[in-house]
């Protein structure tokens, strides 16, 4: 078993990487109307369609140094960045998973990333894959731990906190404070982790968005009027509060 280890660490690692650069290019064509995700890959710069090789992930940025094959431009580090953010995630999933809740952890960690780059780039929260991973997320706990009560728990509580918040917003403010999808991306990671840890992810994620704001008022680039993107707040705290909790 010992000398499978290296082989299925790097499998992984590739799984992930190349799950990243699919879910990147998805995101970047979401908000298009020429593009789908069906359409063959292609430079962004000179509009050649990808080869074979050049689709390889990480590993074509690093044979290209960086550049596209026209050699004019340079890639963008971030889709390299994700690509290597989300294999390493892959690969470390198997030590610390067994069995099918390898597979199921890590579509969670895929969807979290997801809907980062979603909220991130465009404030949007994509509804077919947050109602995907919410039915994944109680069907998780129907197979692994059979306990469904905590995922029906756990979802229930994450849609209703932030629609009582936003309710309330709108009740004293007489306009939206939250998004839609902010609920409904609770509910879908509630699903996953329970209604204790959902409380505690709300809860670190506007701490970490209020930091954030903070910053970006103090470098003069947003004001107090300026939206911020929960999504990504509560996709990198739900990582954080489910290993730590």
């Amino acid at each position: 078993m010992l000398t499978q280890l290296p082989f299925i660490t790097f499998l992984s690692f590739f799984l992930g990487a190349s799950i990243a650069s699919f879910l990147y290019a998805w995101t970047l064509r979401l908000k298009s109307k020429k593009e789908s995700i069906l359409d063959r890959s292609k430079c962004r710069f000179c509009n050649k369609k990808l080869s074979a090789t050049e689709l390889i992930p990480v590993f074509s940025w690093a044979f290209q140094r960086g550049k596209c094959s026209c050699k004019k431009y340079s890639l963008a580090k971030e889709h390299v960045i994700a690509e290597l953010f989300l294999g390493a995630i892959f690969a470390l999933v198997p030590f610390y998973f067994h069995g099918l809740s390898i597979i199921f952890i890590c579509f969670f960690a895929a969807a979290l990333f997801f809907f980062f780059l979603t909220d991130f780039y465009y404030q949007l929260l994509h509804m077919p894959a947050m109602m995907t991973t919410l039915f994944l997320g109680l069907l998780f706990h129907v197979i692994v731990d059979q306990d469904i009560a905590l995922s029906l728990w756990g979802a229930g509580c994450g849609f209703g906190i932030l629609f009582l918040i936003d309710f309330l917003y709108q009740f004293f403010r007489k306009k939206q404070g939250l998004g839609n999808g902010d609920k409904y991306l609770m509910a879908a990671i509630g699903s996953w982790i329970g209604p204790i840890k959902i409380l505690a992810t709300l809860f670190l994620a506007s701490w970490i968005a209020t930091l954030w704001a903070i910053y970006l008022i103090y470098r003069k680039k947003a004001d107090l009027m300026t939206k911020i993107p929960l999504g990504v707040f509560i996709s990198i705290a739900t990582p954080i509060t489910y290993f730590l909790l």
